[in-house]
């Protein structure tokens, strides 16, 4: 059999930095390029991650980051020397759907790879899905209930000493802060520099970058273990993705004996039990539905008539199969229509992608393809209404939608006057807003007005404020390498710090429009 080899740096480094969430003119593709010569660049000292918000659910949002490059790259580098032992240590663990390392045939060749959603995406690798739902049905065989938990807010939560805890023991730990019996074990470097990549917070980890699935996966690999051992106690079966639990039981006073006991074991490495969405249920507790099936009949039968309303029954559907929970219904959908003709019906189906948008902006990437593919039927209500949206999102803090918002705009070349771009612009704390904000200024020549120019003013002073390893690292860094208006300003920044120098020698940036 013949081994795919896509190496695990440039899995990390190229596709595992910026979140799946990102739109992708901000990437790691030249970052990965020099990964190696920069290595001696960087310092072990501390920075402020990139914040920005994404949406959760209807009434929650989640943060998520983008560390400094300099920290990154060193956190990103241990993991690569260490892998082996961390994957040892995970790979036996038959309680986890989330082990950060895969393994896949395609066709008569095997892939090695880390499960990151960039990079399965690229390479077209699918999703475990049901693969996943078979073991959970294997394992459950016999069971009458399952509780299903999750922990809450549980990259934010997560204590960091607890990786160091999760390696050697708690105790062990403890001894080692005291007298370094167990210096520089796995767990203790760890912890030291993904806090490194997050302001020295020993109180939540970077949500965004795949380092963090590594990591907490680590800290879950040990509360399994100590799960495990109450099975001598009660017969019980559990499995989790990620932070989602489900626990196996045959009847209800089982799980009422050690819930109190499954409480103490998560508490005692700091996570909490997110009690509003604790959920008992009585088989049937799995189910799945053929989404393919589902979406078939209404995709042939309007390749067949081209007409209006056979178009909308096939979003009609989806929406239907996710007000019934199937909350992956709007993906695979767009998976499927990617190189569909809409061309006959256009108009019509237009509403439902601004819809989609709106409920589930993660879809964007999806629709965005769908979208051009269009260009040319776009119309001018719908092109308002991306406008609109556009600003209320940046009203709101949406920054996430607003950054999807105005990347469609740009992909469809729509202008925006002096007006819109200052009220954008006066309005979002957003960093990668800004950015795109800017590059729009300078390329469509917006720069000579008065307005702009005053709003760009403001927003340097302010910036002067901060250095590249303050949370506008990557604003200032991609103004004064993209050389946009007032960049001189900003630029004895970058010859602060030793690192930065670097990547710019490289001609190495992170926005790539």
């Amino acid at each position: 059999m013949v081994r795919i080899d896509i190496g695990i740096e440039e899995q990390l480094i190229k596709y595992g930095y910026f979140s799946e969430h990102i739109p992708s003119c901000f990437n790691s593709d030249l970052f990965y390029q020099h990964y190696h010569s920069l290595k001696t660049s960087a310092e072990s000292t501390f920075s402020e991650p990139l914040s920005l918000t994404i949406s959760k659910n209807d009434s929650f949002r989640r943060t998520i980051k983008i560390p400094n490059p300099e920290q990154q790259l060193k956190l990103f580098d241990y993991i690569i020397s260490n892998a082996e032992e961390i994957r040892g240590i995970l790979e036996n663990n038959e309680h986890t759907l989330s082990n950060p390392f895969k393994n896949r045939v395609l066709k008569y060749e095997e892939l090695d790879f880390f499960d990151i959603p960039n990079f399965k995406e690229k390479h077209n690798l699918g999703s475990d899905y049901i693969q996943n739902l078979v073991k959970k049905v294997k394992d459950s065989m016999g069971y009458k209930y399952v509780c299903k938990l999750d922990l809450a807010n549980f990259y934010d939560s997560i204590y960091t000493h607890t990786l160091e805890w999760a390696i050697i023991g708690k105790e062990a730990a403890k001894e080692n802060s005291l007298h370094k019996t167990y210096k520089n074990n796995l767990g203790e470097k760890l912890d030291l520099l993904v806090r490194n990549t997050n302001n020295r917070e020993t109180s939540g980890i970077p949500t965004g970058p795949f380092s963090s699935r590594i990591l907490s996966e680590l800290l879950l690999n040990k509360v399994d273990e100590e799960i495990e051992q109450l099975i001598d106690d009660v017969d019980f079966k559990f499995l989790h993705y990620v932070d989602d639990y489900e626990f196996y039981f045959r009847n209800e006073a089982d799980f009422n004996y050690i819930k109190n006991k499954l409480r103490k074991i998560f508490e005692k490495y700091r996570l909490k039990i997110n009690e509003s969405k604790t959920q008992f249920i009585e088989y049937p507790y799995h189910h799945n539905t053929d989404l393919k099936f589902e979406f078939k009949n209404q995709i042939n039968k309007f390749r067949k008539s081209k007409k209006v309303q056979d178009a909308m029954l096939i979003f009609f559907k989806a929406d239907e199969l996710y007000e019934i929970g199937e909350k992956g219904a709007y993906k695979y959908l767009y998976k499927q229509l990617k190189n569909e003709d809409f061309s006959s019906a256009w108009k019509e189906i237009e509403s439902f992608l601004i819809g989609h948008l709106l409920v589930k902006p993660s879809l964007a990437p999806y629709i965005i393809k769908l979208i051009i593919n269009h260009k040319d039927l776009v119309s001018k209500e719908f092109i308002n209404e991306l406008k609109i949206n556009l600003e209320t999102s940046v009203e709101n803090g949406l920054d996430n939608e607003a950054e999807w918002l105005l990347w469609i705009l740009t992909k469809l070349n729509v202008k925006l006057n002096v007006n819109e771009l200052v009220n954008l612009f006066e309005k979002t704390h957003d960093d990668l807003l800004r950015i795109m904000l800017i590059d729009y200024a300078h390329k469509h020549k917006k720069n000579n007005s008065k307005k702009v120019k005053l709003t760009l003013d403001n927003l340097l002073n302010t910036l002067t404020n901060y250095n590249l390893r303050s949370e506008h690292w990557l604003i200032i860094y991609e103004w004064v390498y993209h050389k946009w208006y007032g960049y001189q300003r900003l630029e004895n920044k970058i010859n602060e710090i030793n690192f930065f120098k670097a990547l710019k020698k490289r001609r190495i940036h992170f926005y790539n429009p």
